[in-house]
């Protein structure tokens, strides 16, 4: 998946389609607009379904579990990359995450993207909007964790096994 999402339902919508509980905003909308990891591109955070008890609840997480990694001008700098796809599960890195049940939570989604495998004329591969017209919020799994310095953060991720499923509707 591709680090771009929408999310252009109401938080009602969301919460009726989770089983989310009350309190929430009723009539606040999320913001129609894409959704990029770590907030840099749009001042929106995503939401996530939490489960919390026998109760789930709808949070706004940034995108991006963070890592330091050295800067390619200056190994010595280091910089904080943002991961949003697990790729690895045998993966320590990912490990904590994966294997406690309460670090998963679902993505609630009205649309994404990918890019298409083969540059158009202009040169940029072309940008795919995928949706489920029978279903105007769907979700992708995702897995958080707590940081020192943001509370939460979420991972939104979802397996590369269904890159096959797209591959077809990419092909130039």
């Amino acid at each position: 998946m591709c680090n771009r999402y929408r999310l252009t339902a109401k938080q009602a919508e969301v919460a009726a389609t989770f089983g989310i509980r009350t309190p929430y905003e009723v009539e606040e909308t999320f913001p129609i607009g894409d959704i990029f990891p770590t907030g840099k591109k749009t001042p929106f955070y995503g939401a996530v379904v939490v489960q919390d008890g026998d109760d789930r609840r709808l949070e706004r997480m940034e995108w991006g579990v963070p890592t330091q990694v050295p800067s390619k001008r200056d190994p010595t700098v280091k910089l904080t990359k943002y991961v949003t796809n697990v790729r690895n599960l045998s993966s320590s890195f990912w490990r904590s995450m994966l294997t406690t049940p309460a670090r998963r939570c679902l993505v609630p989604v009205t649309s994404f993207s990918e890019y298409g495998l083969a540059p158009g004329e202009d040169g940029k591969k072309p940008l795919h909007w995928f949706d489920v017209p029978s279903r105007p919020v769907f979700a992708f799994a995702g897995i958080w964790r707590p940081t020192v310095l943001i509370p939460r953060e979420a991972a939104p991720s979802f397996r590369n096994d269904a890159a096959p499923l797209f591959r077809e509707l990419l092909a130039p």
